[in-house]
């Protein structure tokens, strides 16, 4: 089992470089679960691999504030230039990629993390 935050790789639309971007949490839980399916199925190259896939969102985490220098290991928000939001609603079937969505980005913070866990089944 695989739990976690998710970010995706995108262009920052200041700079043009490929970024990771932090994924926003999301209010319509309905959606969430389709988001972290395929999330999930993104992490191992679904469906190129032979698997089984299923993914469920979790509470979305507070982003939280910025720690101190010698915290290691810590997420820190001011590391990220770009952060994503995916437009709730639209439909996930048959795409691949969470980029697929279209995801809107914007250099402030989310309010919160996108998070989940995944199961995966040889």
């Amino acid at each position: 089992m695989y739990k976690g935050r998710v970010e995706l790789l995108v262009t920052d639309p200041s700079t043009g470089e490929q970024v990771f971007a932090p994924l926003c949490g999301m209010e319509d839980l309905g959606y969430a679960q389709e988001v972290a399916k395929l999330a999930c199925k993104q992490i191992v190259d679904w469906p190129y691999v032979g698997m089984d896939v299923e993914g469920w969102p979790d509470e979305p985490v507070a982003v939280p504030a910025e720690p101190e220098a010698s915290d290691d290991g810590a997420f820190r928000p001011s590391r990220y230039p770009v952060w994503a939001a995916l437009p709730e609603g639209e439909p996930t079937d048959g795409l691949v990629a969470l980029q697929q969505l279209g995801p809107r980005l914007s250099g402030e913070p989310c309010a919160t993390l996108f998070t989940l866990h995944c199961n995966y089944m040889a």
